[in-house]
């Protein structure tokens, strides 16, 4: 909450503030038509969002007035507090953020993965087996497999945080260990997202490309749609672009492994995500930033990125495929269109998690699986009105 908040200041000053990057880009005060937040419905990323706008928009010295931005009522109110909504959908059917949403197309893909040779060679090597083992006599974990390396790692981390006494208890612990199994995760991770040293394929399909169109897919290309809704409407005086053209902001509040699977899925995870193959970390925030150019009109974005409460923000952009000689590091939007559009979900992903994968010669089938790990990070992308180069 705390780091949240202090994120929330942060993109006040970015956002708002006089001495920020974009001064007066965003209202001094909370307007509804002005942000509009999307959370997966957990309460982690519900209480991210909300500890957020209250570094935005909710102290007492931002100008806020009582009885307009928040009632008068001195017996309770926080002075200066103003409540800003909060959206969500159910996680279990969230095929937008949930990068764990059921879907056993998705399970399959990763099977097939698993018993392709480079991760087959990762699992049977020496260290791996071992620590596997390992795992299933420390902890008494059934049957480990590299999937655990996650929960373990994460698990220790938290504590390595909040409880260290806790993390000296236990017998087998060293922090050669820890960063062993940390090391593990982190490969298993770019395995899980789609990250291969070569192409994987499966039938003549590329598995890592599949991977990433389930677990990101319909993420980039929401945004990517964003984007081109707000371009579309820009000048324009319908009627129906008045919600578009109004908005500022478009912010996602998500986990970690949402966001590692949008950077993995716009080929930026080793450009941001250090080291290669870690997890975001608290309050991690990726800022995506739409722009005209005063003279050709053309469009371009950015990427910027919130590392933790200890960082500013930096401009990654220059890391994504197709960005790399981008002038002041302002891409062209037809890039991140075409990496939307190799992405895209064959058929809407609620209904392409349901199919199977190609089998020549065979008839499909059905299976079913399901891993889930929830952790909590905010993800705030930002399509607004333009800033010109």
């Amino acid at each position: 909450m705390r780091q949240h908040l202090n994120l929330g200041m942060k993109l006040r000053n970015r956002y708002i503030d006089s001495n920020g990057a974009f001064p007066g880009f965003l209202p001094p005060s909370y307007r509804s038509d002005k942000m509009y937040i999307r959370s997966t419905d957990i309460n982690r990323t519900l209480i991210s969002a909300y500890s957020n706008m209250i570094g935005m928009y909710g102290q007492s010295n931002y100008g806020n007035q009582a009885q307009v931005d928040y009632p008068n009522a001195t017996d309770g109110w926080p002075s200066g507090f103003v409540p800003v909504p909060i959206h969500t959908v159910d996680h279990d059917s969230d095929y937008l953020l949930n990068t764990d949403v059921y879907c056993p197309l998705r399970d399959k893909w990763w099977d097939a993965a698993k018993k392709s040779a480079e991760v087959q060679n990762f699992t049977n090597s020496p260290s791996v087996s071992q620590m596997i083992k390992n795992l299933a006599d420390w902890t008494g974990l059934v049957n480990p497999q590299i999937e655990d390396f996650g929960s373990i790692s994460g698990g220790l981390s938290i504590e390595k945080i909040y409880f260290p006494g806790q993390v000296q208890n236990y017998s087998w612990y060293s922090d050669a260990v820890f960063n062993q199994i940390g090391a593990m995760h982190d490969q298993v991770n770019l395995y899980q997202n789609g990250i291969f040293d070569q192409p994987n394929m499966f039938n003549g399909v590329d598995i890592g490309l599949q991977l990433k169109k389930l677990r990101a897919g319909s993420f980039v290309n929401e945004i990517s749609s964003r984007m081109q809704d707000k371009i579309k409407c820009n000048g324009n005086t319908d009627p129906s672009c008045n919600w578009v053209n109004n908005l500022n902001m478009y912010i996602y509040s998500a986990h970690d492994p949402t966001l590692y699977a949008f950077f993995s899925a716009i080929g930026v995870e080793d450009y941001a995500v250090k080291p290669k193959g870690s997890y975001p970390q608290y309050s991690a925030c990726a800022l995506i930033e739409l722009y005209q150019k005063t003279s050709s009109k053309d469009y371009a974005f950015k990427l910027i990125y919130h590392k933790n409460e200890n960082t500013t923000f930096t401009n990654e952009t220059l890391g994504i495929p197709g960005c790399e000689n981008a002038t002041l590091g302002y891409c062209p939007v037809s890039v991140f269109q075409t990496i939307a559009a190799r992405v895209k979900p064959d058929q809407p992903t609620e209904k392409w998690c349901f199919s199977d994968i190609p089998n020549p010669g065979g008839s499909s089938s059905t299976s079913t699986g399901l891993f889930m790990a929830f952790t909590y990070v905010t993800l705030a992308c930002l399509l607004g009105n333009f800033r010109f180069i």
